[in-house]
């Protein structure tokens, strides 16, 4: 069962990943090497940003089955 806290744990990777990559990546950035951090670090982001959407989905469907499982069992089913 997933739990909230990796959800919020994966949801501020991204955001974290995002802002560095958005202050390394710039193209006002000139020193080769940082620009190409940012690019890696972009490239992780990018990565981070479907598998937030898969968990996500992923904690909702074992929420909604869950709960559908207490009412059976609250109804007598």
């Amino acid at each position: 069962m997933l739990r909230p806290r990796i959800l919020l744990f994966s949801l501020v990777t991204s955001v974290i990943l995002f802002l560095i990559a958005m202050s390394f990546g710039s193209e006002t950035n000139h020193h080769s090497l940082t620009y190409e951090f940012g690019n890696v670090v972009w490239v992780l982001f990018l990565i981070s940003v479907p598998v937030l959407i898969v968990l996500t989905v992923v904690f909702l469907a074992q929420r909604l089955i869950n709960r559908s499982r207490e009412r059976n069992l609250l109804h007598g089913a």
